[in-house]
Formats: structure tokens, C-alpha cells, sequence
């Protein structure tokens, strides 16, 4: 019988990071048990525990994998001894190992040069593997190739998307319960994390000169950035205070500078979130949710467009249609399927 060990060797401390991996599990468990195995330690432990906490962690993957017979491990070059168990267990086991983004790129502009230089490292000793590498757009598909992995080794599966569980009643703040848009402007809404490459700077130029047209900022941006007066900084959210918000706006904005770590195709988490929550987007990027012709209408390209403004501004979409769509095309057992069924 199939037995799932999906191994997390990153801090969860990301609820985007936490829906993804809970639905991400709730696929494989449609294939057979699945065992989630992460880290419950810090990242703010002091170093000497960090260094003990990642022993424990790779001592307890190891113990684990002989339990069971597939292996999904979330590619983290820091976590060494994790790796070079699983290069050595894919001649026996069926290893899939999950890339997020281009590190090599995104190392090189956050000036980690060490770091940069152990992934390639590492990817130079998942060659030898037989494990088989699963990447969420096909740029970086074509970027694992570049750094010598075999094409038969290498899979596409965009990133899906769940609607996470609220057990609780939401705690709103007053702010958010008395938000409301401007009766005469449309509301668009951008989350970001503060990178350069989500692109704030830049989307505050292309809108300041737009008087039919509403902002909404959340993050940990500085409220006192110089910016337009119909711009408003919310700062961080709750995904029970952004549900709360998501039905005022009339469409939403996904990362808009990925161009400067050499990006160009993307499978963002928050761009789906958007769009299963009912919102079109704007995007400065190819989103690999296009590949859903139904989807299509729904995905505005500037990068492509410079149009798309205008049209999203002025679109009469149904939002429950694009919900309704989105939450279809973009579960996780849809876009996992092809390559959890072959």
C-alpha cells in the first residue's frame, strides 16, 4: 500500500506556507496514508539549539522514511543530512522533491552568497539521485535542467490552492470592520512581504495618476511611505480579517518586480488565493494558472497588456463565477493529477 512522508524542513510559521502543505497532504492522502514531518522549532532559537533541532529533525526523517514508500520533500538546501538520505533512499523509494522558486537567482540578489553556492552544491548531488523533481512553473522546470537534471526526471505541477478551515469566529478590528471603499473609485488590493520583487514602488507608479482607482496596502509596509492619498496601508492581516475584506475590492494585484530576480513565469500563492476568493488579478508576469483556459478571462497581464489596467479597472466580471471556477481548476488533486495518477 502507498505510504505518503511529505518532509517539511522549514519553519511553518507562514499561514500561506501552512494551507499549501495542509493541501498538498490532503492530496497525497487520496493516494494512501501520508505522514507530515516538519520542524516545531523556532527560527529564532539561538544557533547552537537551531544546529541541534536540525539533527533531531534529520535523525527523525531517516527513522520515518523506512515506514514509508513515497517520499514528497520540500527542497531546502540548508537541510544537508535530510538530502543526502533521500539522494540515496531515491534508489529505492520513490522521492519527489518540490522547487518553489529559482534560488539560484533570488540567492545572487539577496547577496547570500554562501548559501547560493551550497544549493548549487547540493544540486549537483540530487544529479546522481534517482528522486524526480517536481517544479511549480515552467521556467524553473527549464532552470532545474540547466543546473543537470534530467528531463525525465523532472515534472511540472503548478501550485493549487485550498480554502483554509476556520474553527473560530474571526476577531476583526474595528479598522477592518468599518473599512469601506470610496463610493465613486474602484478598490484594488495588494499583499506583499516587503521584497523588492513584489514590487510596491512599482505599483505605486503606475497608478498615481489614477483618480478612479483605490489601493489597498497590506503588509508590513511603513505607513508614512510617500504615496498617493488614495493609497491605504493596512498592514499585516489575518486571513480572517482579508476574507473579511476580499468581497469590497473589485479586483487584486500579485507581484509585480519578479523581473529583477530574473523571473518571468510564476505560480504564486497569493495570486491564487485571489482568485479563489472571487478576484481577478493583475499580473506583471505569465501566471501559470493561464494554463486553465476558463481561467484565462480572469488574468490581467501588464507585462504583456499595458491595456490590462484599463480593462481590469472597467471589467464587469461575476466574481462568484470566478470563484467558483478557480476553486475548481486550482485544488490541489487537479493540479496534481497528471503526475500523481501516471
Amino acid at each position: 500500500m502507498t505510504r505518503w512522508l511529505y518532509v517539511l524542513p522549514i519553519h511553518p510559521d507562514h499561514p500561506g506556507i501552512n494551507a499549501k502543505v495542509a493541501g498538498q497532504c490532503e492530496a497525497l492522502t487520496q493516494q494512501g496514508p501520508t505522514t507530515l514531518h516538519q520542524r516545531t522549532d523556532s527560527r529564532h532559537s539561538l544557533p547552537v539549539l537551531k544546529i541541534m533541532w536540525t539533527l533531531i529533525f534529520d535523525i527523525k526523517t531517516i527513522i520515518l522514511s523506512f515506514s514509508h514508500t513515497h517520499i514528497f520533500y520540500r527542497y531546502n538546501p540548508k537541510s544537508i543530512v535530510s538530502s543526502l538520505w533521500l539522494i540515496i533512499l531515491s534508489y529505492f523509494k520513490t522521492v519527489i522533491v518540490e522547487h518553489n522558486t529559482n534560488l539560484s537567482s533570488e540567492l545572487r540578489f539577496l547577496q547570500r552568497h554562501a548559501e547560493r553556492q551550497l544549493h548549487q552544491f547540493m544540486m549537483q548531488l540530487w544529479r546522481l539521485s534517482h528522486a524526480q523533481h517536481l517544479a511549480v512553473n515552467m521556467e524553473l522546470k527549464h532552470s532545474l535542467k540547466d543546473l543537470g537534471i534530467a528531463n525525465d526526471y523532472l515534472i511540472y505541477a503548478q501550485n493549487g490552492y485550498s480554502l483554509p478551515s476556520i474553527k473560530t469566529p474571526a476577531t476583526l478590528s474595528d479598522h477592518i470592520i468599518n473599512l469601506s471603499p470610496h463610493p465613486t473609485k474602484k478598490v484594488a488590493i495588494f499583499c506583499g512581504n516587503g521584497y523588492e520583487w513584489h514590487g510596491l514602488d512599482r505599483i505605486l507608479s503606475l497608478i498615481k495618476t489614477r483618480e478612479d482607482l483605490e489601493l489597498w496596502v497590506v503588509g508590513p509596509y511603513d505607513k508614512n511611505t510617500i504615496a498617493p492619498e488614495y493609497v491605504t496601508f493596512l498592514g499585516a492581516l489575518s486571513h480572517d480579517e482579508l476574507r473579511h475584506i476580499y468581497p469590497k475590492c473589485h479586483f487584486a494585484i500579485s507581484t509585480f518586480a519578479w523581473d529583477r530576480i530574473g523571473i518571468t513565469q510564476g505560480s504564486p500563492l497569493k495570486s491564487r488565493e485571489y482568485l479563489c476568493m472571487g478576484l481577478p488579478i493583475l499580473v506583471n508576469y505569465d501566471d501559470c494558472a493561464a494554463d486553465f483556459e476558463s481561467l484565462n478571462p480572469f488574468i490581467y497581464n501588464y507585462h504583456r497588456h499595458p491595456e490590462a489596467l484599463d480593462e481590469i479597472i472597467h471589467h464587469s466580471l461575476d466574481h462568484r463565477e470566478i470563484q467558483q471556477t478557480a476553486l475548481k481548476c486550482l485544488s490541489w488533486p487537479s493540479v496534481w493529477s497528471t503526475w500523481l495518477n501516471a
